[in-house]
């Protein structure tokens, strides 16, 4: 019986943490700021992550979790934002066309369900870089495999 407890509270602190959330001291910080808030984001985005630095899904999904409220840019036209809520609302800039529905990070996918129906991204990293392609010094960019509809989620700031 002893054994069993301590196997179970271990994988409870397992899953606790990432390679980028890697104390309770992070968890808490990440909890206090609000995502939707760009500056607060920014923030930790720079003081967590290695520039140029590829992180797959299973190194910082917890990271992964609370960074991604808030709003994201869909090159070329389409921009996305994700609530706290499990929500997420999608604009095509170009038609002005509107689709809700709710997101979640599953394995190594982010999931989109919309009218009952699931959509799959499956993530194949994300990355701090140097911005070369605008005006904005920094990019934070989510890559997915294999997807034309949605190839990448970015993030731009100075």
């Amino acid at each position: 019986m002893i054994k069993r407890s301590i196997i179970f509270i271990l994988l409870i602190n397992i899953t606790q943490y990432d390679s980028i959330i890697k104390s309770n001291k992070d968890r808490e910080l990440l909890n206090k700021i609000k995502m939707e808030n760009r500056d607060e984001k920014i923030l930790i985005i720079k003081k967590k992550l290695v520039i140029g630095k590829k992180y797959n899904i299973f190194e910082g999904k917890l990271f992964l979790k609370y960074i991604i409220i808030g709003e994201w840019i869909i090159p070329p036209n389409e921009n996305i934002k994700f609530f706290n809520d499990n929500k997420f609302k999608k604009q095509d800039m170009t038609t002005n066309y509107f689709e809700e529905g709710y997101w979640k990070l599953e394995n190594n996918n982010l999931v989109l369900i919309r009218n009952n129906k699931k959509i799959s991204y499956q993530i194949d990293y994300f990355i701090l870089e140097k911005s070369d392609f605008s005006s904005s010094k920094y990019s934070f960019t989510i890559v997915f495999k294999n997807n034309t509809e949605m190839p990448i989620l970015v993030f731009l700031f100075d």
